[in-house]
């Protein structure tokens, strides 16, 4: 039986050479006469993609979860298409992944998006065999052409980015997965560095007959490390509508000094009358005030549902 593909990620922050070593690396496993798709997140070619892609450029705002949640939605367009090429035994590289997609999020500092919160959507992908995590400085990156060019090219937004991304890779079962490299160092010099570590995840992986895994959810321990999870902002109430059982909508309800719900007192304000059919037949007009009560006009009492 042919050995299964390997999947391998390049991660690290923006200009560190991701795109550059990918190429390298595809290119070095089709020398080997061996199989290979190289892919890169987000792929700004699909629907959800270019969406992504406004957003980068700063032509189209979105509010952080829901663009988290486009991310996120990007990978799962091409998951099945990794996992039948890995069971084909084709190799695919995979230049940027859910790991850039947790930390850049969570490099927002929003009180509800952390790095548990930012990694739910992705649990069930492929989990790659390794992730080689090519480091630099921020002054090194800075001086490499086009950057700042695009929304999270800020020297603040990198700065947590970094953070977030130590605080990753300390994490179980994600610190399994990292192998480090300087990015630092020549193009060639570091190509030459993730060529010898991809060898050793190629041989590991066949030594062992390891079958490709999934991302699993974090135990306990693990979001307690990642930072625990999501606070929720102090105060908040919930806007969900409610609809009572006579059609009409009610009204969101009074919040109280205290912090806790009360409900309103209003004047009824009548809405438009409807009839029903009564027990023995008769028609009864019937009038709501969008509280959730009714009047019948020949009873003349009150009904709260």
């Amino acid at each position: 039986m042919p050995a299964r593909g390997k999947l391998i990620v390049l991660e690290g922050l923006d200009k560190a050479g991701k795109s550059s070593q990918c190429k390298q690396l595809a290119a070095k496993l089709a020398a080997q006469g061996l199989k290979v798709n190289a892919i890169s997140f987000p792929d700004r070619t699909t629907p959800i993609g270019r969406m992504i892609d406004a957003y980068l450029k700063g032509d189209d705002q979105q509010d952080d979860h829901a663009i988290h949640l486009l991310f996120s939605a990007n990978r799962w367009e091409v998951a099945a298409k990794i996992r039948a090429d890995i069971d084909a035994g084709i190799n695919v590289v995979i230049d940027r992944y859910y790991y850039s997609g947790c930390v850049y999020s969570a490099a927002k500092n929003s009180d509800s998006l952390g790095l548990a919160w930012a990694r739910k959507p992705d649990e069930g992908l492929p989990r790659p065999d390794a992730v080689i995590f090519l480091g630099i400085s921020q002054e090194e990156a800075a001086k490499r052409g086009g950057w700042g060019g695009e929304k999270y090219e800020t020297k603040a937004i990198q700065d947590r980015v970094r953070e977030l991304f130590v605080q990753l890779q300390s994490v179980e079962p994600e610190k399994q997965d990292f192998v480090r490299i300087d990015a630092g160092q020549d193009l060639e010099e570091v190509a030459e560095d993730v060529w010898e570590a991809v060898q050793k995840v190629f041989k590991r992986v066949d030594l062992h007959g390891e079958a490709l895994r999934v991302v699993e959810p974090w135990s306990a321990e693990s979001v307690k490390a990642a930072g625990g999870e999501s606070r929720v902002v102090a105060g908040a109430v919930s806007k969900a509508a409610a609809t009572p059982k006579n059609g009409f909508s009610t009204p969101e309800p009074a919040k109280a000094a205290s912090g806790t719900l009360e409900k309103r007192s209003l004047k009824p304000q009548w809405g438009p009358d409807y009839e029903t059919p009564s027990s023995d037949g008769r028609r009864i007009k019937i009038q709501g005030d969008g509280m959730g009560n009714r009047k019948t006009t020949e009873k003349n009492w009150w009904e709260y549902e």
